[in-house]
């Protein structure tokens, strides 16, 4: 028998990490998973900023005035709001050549309504009170009946039209710019803060919108990256193990250089793939920024991964050191039960708990940002691979201490060293085991030098 401190020798972990990461090439499927997800990380967020420059446009009617064959918009104002031409601001949008006219006739609506022609539109603006006494105000578009204006122009005037009718009666409440930006915004649900929280909420550097944006990017990354990776290292080492091709190899590379090799090799392929997709993205989201003009706050609508271009140096390197902290630590975990597979059936069985574990995480990096609560958020830094997820992006938007990253740094640190050290223990053991699928509490007995049966004890004399 060999002395025990063989079990942590890398020899032969080059030849490994070479031969693993030509294969995973060589691999259609994985080449495909490497070109879908490179063109995801590029494309998603030009095509959804693209999107939102779109939805932007109807919202402020930069509508082609060639498309717009309206000639009047005839107002009948029945509430306490004064609109006009001027208020209306037509002359910067598409809508520049309607004649805007404030009805003072006298006429009923229905009159007035009857003498349309096929390119006027009526806007009737009515004041009602609802229970609680406040005002509610209702704006109707109305056309004569063998109009010539199309249903998309008009849904885009009385999106402008609804739009401007709030600022006009915001103004005419004495709310400057500023607070006109809060009640455009939406109100915070939150009415009651104490003087720490509301200096806290006060600093805060990012919007909901930015926090949202932000954790979903780096909970797809995440998700991708690790699930990817977990697969492929699950299904090689089982492979290894089943054709028996194991039994050779360990002639000149030691058993836990077999895991290594193949970790660092889906390191690389995982790195390269992130290189290719940032830098392709960076290029695209220069372009956009270039001929649409910079979004506003740190990211302009959800999963717009150009967000990760616009944090601070220090910030990247968090994010990026938390990802490569909890790959290894899944890495070692999907070495093991890898090794702790016999037939196909196993590795689906284990590849659907790192999908169940990776989506668990997604979810809990966009969920638990947003809700910004001081006790749960200090509460995950001192829990293991679950706040390699969530850790980063709460210190990125300032929920959580430099003191307890550096706590969630150590903690990660040291258990992913532990699983290392548990890996060597178990692994030389586990790829030379056949038969059925080793259960959990074997595992443990493999772990700390309990192994009973004769043929766990043939296998370690082998090793």
């Amino acid at each position: 028998m060999k002395n025990k401190s063989s079990i942590y020798s890398l020899k032969g972990v080059d030849k490994v990490y070479k031969f693993t990461l030509a294969q995973v090439f060589k691999s259609k499927s994985y080449r495909i998973s490497f070109i879908s997800f490179v063109i995801f990380l590029i494309a998603f967020g030009p095509i959804n900023r693209l999107s939102m420059s779109s939805n932007d446009k109807m919202t402020n009617s930069t509508v082609n005035e060639k498309d717009v064959n309206i000639s009047d918009l005839i107002i009948l104002n029945h509430s306490d709001i004064g609109v006009d031409a001027g208020k209306l601001k037509f002359k910067k949008t598409g809508f520049k050549n309607i004649n805007v006219v404030v009805d003072e006739s006298g006429k009923s609506d229905n009159d007035v309504i009857s003498s349309l022609d096929a390119k006027q539109v009526v806007m009737i603006i009515n004041n009602e009170t609802n229970e609680n006494d406040m005002p509610v105000y209702k704006i109707n578009l109305v056309t004569a009946k063998e109009s010539e204006v199309t249903g998309s122009l008009l849904d885009s005037l009385g999106k402008y039209l609804t739009d401007r009718f709030d600022y006009i009666r915001f103004e005419a409440s004495g709310l400057g710019d500023k607070e006109l930006k809060y009640v455009s915004d939406g109100i915070n649900e939150k009415l009651k803060y104490t003087e720490e929280e509301y200096i806290k909420e006060s600093e805060r550097k990012y919007t909901k919108d930015d926090v949202f944006a932000l954790a979903s990017s780096i909970g797809i990354i995440m998700l991708m990256t690790l699930s990817t990776a977990s697969t492929n290292i699950v299904s090689s080492v089982m492979e290894e193990k089943t054709s028996k091709l194991v039994e050779t190899l360990m002639i000149s590379v030691r058993p836990l250089a077999l895991v290594i090799g193949k970790i660092l090799a889906m390191l690389t392929y995982v790195v390269l793939m992130l290189a290719t997709a940032f830098a392709g993205s960076k290029v695209v989201n220069t372009l956009l920024d270039h001929y649409l003009g910079k979004p506003q706050g740190v990211a302009q609508s959800t999963f717009d991964f150009s967000v990760i271009f616009r944090l601070e140096f220090k910030n990247v390197f968090v994010l990026i050191s938390s990802l490569i902290l909890v790959f290894f630590a899944f890495a070692f975990i999907a070495g093991v039960s890898g090794g702790s597979c016999s037939k196909p059936e196993d590795v689906q069985s284990a590849n659907g708990i790192f999908s169940i574990l990776t989506m668990l995480g997604y979810f809990l990096v966009i969920i638990v940002p947003q809700m910004n609560n001081d006790t749960l958020n200090h509460a995950l830094v001192y829990v293991p691979i679950v706040s390699g997820f969530i850790v980063p992006t709460l210190y990125v938007i300032k929920s959580v201490s430099l003191t307890e990253l550096i706590i969630f740094y150590a903690i990660n640190i040291i258990v992913t060293i532990l699983l290392f050290f548990a890996c060597a223990k178990v692994y030389r053991q586990l790829i030379l085991i056949d038969g059925s699928k080793v259960k959990m509490s074997q595992l443990i007995k493999i772990l700390f030098g309990k192994t009973s049966s004769k043929k766990d004890k043939e296998v370690k004399e082998n090793v």
